[in-house]
């Protein structure tokens, strides 16, 4: 697992690489549906902290206090992953390849999009938000995107 500020750091990269810097919204949003992906294909969380239902969307607060103050202005450079004591591990294959895939089919939406695909009806925010809970659990984000992977008409989703 890693810390939610390097996946999002990857998301960064990439923008930038494709000339296309994200907004720390799509960072946010990007590093949840990474998340998504990698529990509904793998069963493993790719975050070392847990994803919380805001008001306004699925929310690592960690990654949220430390990209807040670029708002909606497009991140022209990575950010502090690491506190003095804890400092980053290299991703692994695999989540390099899962970051670049999510990036190459969602990167390309705007914030506001994403944002739509999260809180759309049958979602994991959605359910937890709804039910007046802080913690969105793994277990039911796995689920929905086992049943998205799956194409489930059931599961309304991105």
């Amino acid at each position: 697992m890693y810390n939610p500020v390097q996946i999002a750091n990857k998301f960064i990269e990439l923008g930038i690489a494709n000339g296309a810097p994200i907004t720390q919204m799509q960072a946010q949003k990007l590093t949840y549906i990474a998340q998504g992906i990698s529990l509904g294909h793998r069963g493993q969380s790719v975050l070392t902290d847990p994803v919380c239902a805001w008001r306004y969307g699925p929310v690592v607060p960690s990654l949220y206090h430390t990209l807040k103050h670029f708002g909606s202005k497009r991140i022209v450079h990575t950010v502090n992953s690491y506190t003095s004591t804890v400092h980053p591990q290299a991703l692994d294959g695999y989540v390099n390849q899962l970051i670049t895939n999510v990036f190459d089919t969602y990167g390309k939406y705007s914030a506001e999009t994403l944002s739509e695909f999260t809180h759309r009806e049958g979602t994991p925010w959605r359910q937890t938000y709804d039910a007046g809970n802080t913690i969105i659990d793994n277990d039911l984000i796995q689920h929905y995107y086992q049943r998205l992977m799956a194409r489930d008409p059931s599961c309304i989703g991105l």
